[in-house]
C-alpha cells in the first residue's frame, strides 16, 4: 500500500500546498495540535459542568436495571456489561454520568487518533491534523462528542474496524480486533449499519494492491464472517443474562427499531438539524469537496464511500444533534484529504484553522449557559427524601438507581404511546404504585399544571393527565409525591386512594378520616380503595405520602432541568 503522506503526495494538485517547506508544515501541525488540545480542555470542563441530557440519564438507568435484574430488553443494551462498574461508584446519578463522560471522552480521543491514522493514508501530518480539528470544531461535536450515550463508544469501535481494514498490515490479531469491534458496535446500537459504506471504502482501498488483492479480500471476508459469528453468539449470551424473552421477542424489537428509524421515515425527517449542521460547517464541507476532487479512481471512490455515511441524514429518523459526532468521523478523513488542494497558500491554511477554531469557540459558549444546578438540586432532594429507592414516574429515568414506572418520554416513546390509543397511568398507579413524579418534561409539566403542551401531539391523553393530577401533590421544585388535595366540610366526602401507604395530614385543623380523628402533622395508614373524610368546618387539607417527607429549606433553582440538544 502506497503511503502518499510519507513519500510524496501522488497528485500535483496535492503537492501544491506548502510543497517544499517542511518547517512551515511542521509549524502548522503544531498550531493545529495546540488548537485540538484546547478543544479537549474545553470538553473536559464540559464533562463536569454541562447540563446532563435526558438520554444520558436513560443510558445510565439501563446499567442499574441490569444490575437489579430488571433489564428486559436485549436489543441495543450490550454496553451494560462494559460499563456496569459505574453503578458501583460512591456518587449519585450525575457523579456516575460524569465518570461515564470521562470514559466517552477517552473514546473520542481514540476516534480522533483513528481519523488521523486513516487520513495519513492520503495526506501529510499537518493536513491530517486539520481533518481532526474539523471534526472537533464541527457544531455539536464539542458538546456531544463525549456525552454519556452509545455514540462516542460506537464511533470509536467502528473507526477502529475501518482503520484496521484500511491502514494495518491485516495480521490475524488485527483482523480479530476489527471483528470484535464491529460486533460490539452493532450490539450496542443498530445504527452501526450506517457505517457500511466506510467498510466498503476499505475494500476499494485494499483493491489497489494487485499482488495482495485476493489475499486481502479473503482476510477481510474472514474477519467479516468472524464478526457476524461473534455478533450472534454475544447477542444470545447477552439475552440469556436478562429478563428478556425468547429470540422471537428480540427479533420483533429489531424489526420495530428498523421500521421506525428507517423504513417509515419521510425524506429528511430531521431537516432542521441537517440544515443547521450543513450551514455551520461550510469550511469543513469545502475541504470535503476538495478531497473528492482528485481524479484517480481508487482514491476518489474510497473517499466518496467515506462521505456516504453522512447521506443517512436523508432518511434516518434520529439524526439529532448527538448523531453528527457519531456519523462524521469518516467524513473528516475526506476533509483532511482536501486540505492540500484547498489550502494552496499559507494564508488560506491560516484562515481555515482560524475559522474552525472560531466555530469551536461559539459551540463552547453555547454550552456554558446550560448548567447542572437544577439537576443537582433535584437529585439531592430526591435522595434526601428517599434514602431507600422508591418507584417513580418521570421523562427519562433521571433517578437511575430507583425503579421507574411509565415509558421513556422521547418523541419516539410518545408516538408509540399515542399509537396504542389508550390511557395507561390509572392501571400503573394501582399495580406499580409509584410514590414520586418529576415534571422534567414538557409533557408531564403540562399534565400536572393542567396546561396545553406547545406541541399538542406530545400531550398525554386527557384521562392520564387527570389521573396524575388527582393522585399527586406538589412537593418541591419539579418533585411531586403521591397524595390528595381535598376540600372538606361537615358533609362526608368520599375519595379514592390508588397508592396505599403512610400519609401525613396537612391542614389548619384536624379531620375525621374513616371514623377516626386525625390531627395536622400526624400520619395515617391508607389502603388502596375508597375512604371518607369530614371536618367541623370548611377548608382544604392535603394528604401527602410518607411520614413528614423531607423538603429542602431553600428555593429551587429557576434553571430548567433539561435544555434542547
Amino acid at each position: 500500500m502506497t503511503d502518499v503522506a510519507s513519500d510524496g503526495v501522488a497528485q500535483s494538485a496535492t503537492q501544491a500546498a506548502l510543497p517544499d517547506d517542511s518547517d512551515t508544515q511542521s509549524l502548522f501541525a503544531k498550531i493545529t495540535f495546540a488548537a485540538i488540545a484546547a478543544i479537549f480542555g474545553a470538553q473536559l470542563w464540559l464533562v463536569f459542568n454541562a447540563n446532563v441530557n435526558w438520554d444520558e440519564f436513560y443510558y445510565l438507568s439501563h446499567i442499574h436495571a441490569h444490575l437489579n435484574g430488571t433489564l428486559a430488553r436485549p436489543l441495543q443494551t450490550f454496553y451494560v456489561h462494559l460499563l456496569s462498574w459505574l453503578a458501583g461508584l460512591p456518587a449519585d446519578e450525575i457523579g456516575q454520568i460524569t465518570v461515564g463522560r470521562l470514559f466517552m471522552l477517552a473514546c473520542e480521543i481514540g476516534t480522533v487518533a483513528l481519523i488521523y491514522g486513516i487520513a495519513r493514508q492520503f495526506v501529510k501530518p499537518y493536513a491530517a491534523l486539520v481533518g481532526v480539528l474539523a471534526y472537533l470544531a464541527s457544531i455539536w461535536t464539542l458538546n456531544h462528542g463525549m456525552s454519556f450515550r452509545a455514540d462516542p463508544l460506537v464511533a470509536f469501535l467502528l473507526m477502529s474496524s475501518v482503520y484496521v481494514l484500511m491502514a494495518s498490515s491485516l495480521k490475524p490479531w488485527q483482523l480479530c480486533v476489527a471483528a470484535l469491534c464491529g460486533a460490539l458496535a452493532v450490539l450496542i446500537t443498530i445504527k452501526s449499519v450506517l457505517y457500511l459504506p466506510a467498510f466498503a471504502a476499505a475494500l476499494v482501498w485494499r483493491s489497489q494492491d494487485r499482488e495482495q488483492r485476493t489475499a486481502n479480500m479473503l482476510r477481510i471476508g474472514a474477519a467479516a464472517a468472524a464478526g457476524c459469528a461473534l455478533l450472534v453468539a454475544l447477542y444470545f449470551w447477552h439475552a440469556g443474562q436478562l429478563n428478556a424473552g425468547s429470540g422471537a421477542v428480540s427479533s420483533g424489537s429489531a424489526g420495530s427499531v428498523f421500521k421506525v428509524t428507517f423504513s417509515e421515515q419521510k425524506f429528511l425527517p430531521r431537516i432542521d438539524e441537517v440544515t443547521r449542521w450543513f450551514g455551520a460547517n461550510l469550511v469543513a464541507l469545502m475541504l470535503v469537496a476538495g478531497g473528492l476532487a482528485h481524479r484517480t479512481w481508487p482514491r476518489t471512490i474510497t473517499l466518496a464511500l467515506l462521505v456516504a455515511p453522512l447521506l443517512s441524514v436523508l432518511f434516518y429518523r434520529n439524526a439529532f444533534a448527538y448523531f453528527f459526532p457519531f456519523i462524521i468521523p469518516p467524513v473528516m478523513v475526506v476533509a483532511a484529504a482536501g486540505v492540500p488542494l484547498i489550502a494552496k497558500r499559507r494564508i488560506v491554511l491560516i484562515g481555515l484553522v482560524g475559522c474552525l477554531v472560531f466555530g469551536a469557540v461559539l459551540e463552547f459558549k453555547r454550552g456554558l449557559g446550560r448548567g447542572q444546578t437544577a439537576q443537582r438540586q433535584t437529585l439531592e432532594a430526591v435522595h434526601a427524601m428517599f434514602p431507600e429507592p422508591v418507584r417513580y414516574i418521570d421523562r427519562c429515568a433521571m433517578v437511575g438507581s430507583f425503579p421507574r414506572s411509565g415509558f421513556f418520554m422521547s418523541t419516539w416513546g410518545i408516538e408509540t404511546y399515542k399509537r396504542r390509543g389508550k390511557a395507561i397511568f390509572g392501571a400503573i398507579l394501582r399495580t406499580e404504585k409509584p410514590v414520586m413524579l418529576i415534571t422534567n418534561s414538557p409533557t408531564l409539566h403540562a399534565a400536572m399544571k393542567d396546561e396545553p403542551v406547545v406541541t399538542p401531539e406530545f400531550a398525554l391523553f386527557a384521562d392520564d393527565a387527570a389521573v396524575l393530577r388527582d393522585n399527586f401533590v406538589h412537593h418541591w421544585g419539579d418533585i411531586w409525591v403521591a397524595g390528595k388535595r381535598l376540600e372538606v366540610s361537615a358533609s362526608p366526602y368520599h375519595f379514592d386512594i390508588a397508592i396505599d401507604g403512610v400519609y401525613t395530614l396537612e391542614g389548619e385543623a384536624g379531620v375525621q378520616l374513616d371514623g377516626r380523628t386525625v390531627a395536622p402533622g400526624t400520619t395515617v395508614e391508607l389502603t388502596q380503595g375508597e375512604h371518607v373524610v369530614s371536618a367541623s368546618g370548611r377548608g382544604e387539607i392535603v394528604l401527602r405520602w410518607g411520614d413528614n417527607l423531607h423538603r429542602p429549606d431553600h428555593q429551587p433553582s429557576d434553571q430548567k432541568i433539561f435544555h434542547a440538544f
